[in-house]
This record gives C-alpha cells, structure tokens and sequence, in this order.
C-alpha cells in the first residue's frame, strides 16, 4: 500500500475517498487516492463514545438507558471533523466515498441504531448485513457511505475487513486472524469453512483501565529491553515516554517474569514494590493492579483461541499462520507475548503482525479490488462459538490467567 508523501500530487485527485476504522477505544482513518488505492494521510482519535464507557458493554448499556442518539452524535461529530480535516488540507473539491469497518456495536452507533438488543439473550442486533447510505443520511459531507458486513452480534464488519484485507478466506490450511483490542475477535480458516469467536478482553491492550496507559501514540512506549542491568525503552515517534501503549505493557511484564519481579500468578515478589509498582521511565509506572488487567486480557484471548480450535476440531499446532491485528499487534514482540501466556507456545514462529486489517480493508475496497456483491460470498460456510456457552471456558479462563505458560 504505497503512501503519498507530496500533497499536491493528491490534490490531482478528482475521487478522493476515506477509509474508516470504528474502534471502540480509536477511531483511524485514511485519505486515499479511489483509482489508485493509495494512500495520502493516515489520522488516529480516540473514540469520544468512550465517556459513556471504555468497552462495547458500556456503550450497549448506555444504550439500554436511552443514550443512542448520544453515542450516535458523539461518533458522527469526530467523522465529520476528520472529512473536514482531509478536506480542507487537501484542497478538495469533496469526498466520493467513505468506507466504514467497526464491530457489531459500533457499526450500529456509527448510523444511529440502538445496540440495546445485544445487551440480552437472545443478543439480538438490527442488522448484520453491509450497509450502503447517502452522506446527507448522516449528515456527512461525502456522497456515498458504505459499512462492512459483521459476522454475527460480537464479531463485525472490523473483522469482514480484516479477512477481506488478508486474504485467509483462500487458504487450504489452517490460519487464523487474531485481532487483539477492547473486543478481541477471533476468526479461525479450518476444513473449508470459517469458526468465529470474541473475547471480552477489555481496553488494556489499547492503553485504557491501565494507570499509565496510552494508545497508540508519540511517547507510548511500545518496546521495552533489559540490558546490562538497564531498562532501555522505546516509544512511538521517538518523544519521551509519556505512558505505555499495549506491546509496550507485554515487554514490560515478560521483563518482570524474567528478573523474578513478579511471579507466574503476577504478583510482585517485594512488599514495597507491590505498593509503589515498577517504574520502567521518569513518567511510567507499572502497578500490581496493572498486571492484573493484563492477566484478564491476555487469558480472554488466548482462551478463546483454545476453544475456537476445540470447537474446529483441531490442534493449536495445526494452524500454519496467525496474523496478529489492530496497531496493537504491528509492536507486539512474538516472544514475548508466547512467554507471557497471551499467545500459545504453538504459535511461535508463525504469527505476523500485519497493522490494522480493519482500516487495511476499507482502503483495499476503495481501490475496487472486490466488488460489494463479491463481499456477500467472503464467508461462507461458518460456526459461530459464544465463549460463554463453553462448560470449558471457567476452567480455562482461570488457568490461562497463569503467567509464563511456557
């Protein structure tokens, strides 16, 4: 996906169109080039619905209580902000297209419908289905909005995207696509068909419920080494560390496991710093609740992906590739997430992280490489697997809070 770097080589541009990643905690989006498929500037914000909540849970109880045109308002106010943006930096005459990929959720608040019914059983959504509006439907400035398809109620249109982006839908072998965020979604390739979960992971990895937690951002620290008896960290854009973003928090407690800070249940081994945390920079701290969340998150996803397999019919060792989603997973350090538990053992060697598949989708279909009707046919056959209907997934959930399953 090439980037253009000249703006005035864009401002040639008669079809711009944006592609759009709904995250529950960052919403990202892109400017692109619709002939060409590429790509002129990438923005990320976060996601202002996150004041009725950090997670989907919140925003679908929010719902409940009556505050969908809220949340619908909240979203559409940062997507016209962002169009504005692109738009007048650019120099455009306007917007042709805008694509949209979020989970279930979201994808209902971007157009104003309730999420209320997937608060309950039977979690029942207003439509799974792609969508394809009329800006002014919105009140956006763009003539055409078109949202990826979801999968089922807690699998969406960011994970359509994401497979749409990959390509494991053409795979004869087992493969799997992890997209690890606030709603960790798994989609297993295995026997010709599709097995999908998600995991009720919570924000963590995208640095939100953690008391130094940041997103994606300059000054995140998103790598962290020991050395010679030194901590050395590294952070988004080189700034000084200012918080820690996910891949940042996994290096970190890896680095804890390894110099016996902590133990394998994740508490810290001395009195006074189980008080105080660890500080891993001048502005960054690690507390033991900190690792707790992590410990949550990481057993959410990994037993999800366990189960998923199960439910497949097949062992963790069988799956040939994993591809690692969301910006989260474009840091990760392999190593380090299979020696913390967050991935299993199995996987070593064979997982890529391949950036935000969600967004990547929306700008591959801008170029037309695949047609709205071609989209209808990208599944096909699938198992749709509720963790919590699962009689193995307590008994699970709780060993994989475990640290160092290695």
């Amino acid at each position: 996906m090439a980037t253009l770097s000249d703006k005035a080589a864009f401002d040639r541009i008669a079809r711009a169109s944006v592609a759009l990643d709904l995250g529950t905690t960052t919403v990202s989006a892109s400017l692109c080039d619709a002939a060409s498929g590429r790509v002129a500037e990438t923005v990320s914000h976060l996601n202002p619905q996150s004041f009725y909540g950090a997670d989907v849970l919140s925003r679908i109880t929010a719902c409940m209580e009556g505050k969908t045109e809220k949340l619908f308002e909240r979203i559409n106010l940062l997507v016209r902000k962002i169009l504005s943006y692109f738009t007048e930096k650019y120099s455009l005459s306007g917007i042709d297209k805008l694509v949209v990929a979020g989970n279930t959720v979201m994808s209902h608040l971007f157009v104003g419908e309730s999420a209320a019914g997937m608060g309950e059983y039977p979690f029942a959504p207003v439509f799974l289905s792609e969508k394809k509006l009329c800006g002014k439907e919105l009140g956006l400035p763009v003539k055409e909005v078109f949202l990826f398809p979801s999968v089922s109620p807690f699998v969406g249109g960011d994970i359509t995207s994401g497979i749409y982006a990959t390509e494991i839908y053409k795979s004869d072998k087992p493969v799997m696509l992890v997209d690890i965020g606030t709603n960790g979604e798994i989609a297993l390739r295995a026997n010709g068909r599709f097995y999908f979960s998600s995991a009720a992971a919570g924000p963590a990895f995208e640095g939100a419920e953690i008391s130094c937690g940041l997103g994606g951002v300059d000054g995140a620290v998103n790598r962290v080494v020991y050395e010679r008896g030194r901590i050395k960290c590294f952070t988004i854009g080189g700034a000084d560390p200012i918080g820690i973003c996910g891949a940042g928090l996994v290096d970190t407690v890896a680095m804890l496991l390894r110099l016996g800070q902590i133990d394998k249940s994740g508490a810290f081994t001395d009195g006074e710093t189980a008080k105080s945390g660890f500080k891993i920079a001048e502005n960054v701290t690690l507390t033991a609740k900190d690792i707790r969340k992590f410990q949550l998150a990481k057993s959410a996803i990994v037993t999800g992906i366990e189960l998923l397999c199960d439910a497949a019919e097949i062992k963790l060792k069988d799956i040939s590739e994993v591809f690692v989603a969301g910006g989260f997973g474009f840091y990760l350090n392999e190593e380090n997430a299979v020696y913390t538990g967050l991935l299993p053992k199995e996987f070593a060697g064979k997982t890529t992280a391949c950036g935000n598949t969600s967004l990547n989708g929306c700008v591959k279909f801008i170029s037309g490489a695949r047609g709205e009707d071609g989209l209808r046919g990208l599944i096909g056959e699938k198992t749709i697997l509720n963790l919590a209907d699962s009689p193995k997934f307590e008994h699970k959930f709780i060993d994989n809070t475990v640290l160092c399953l290695i």
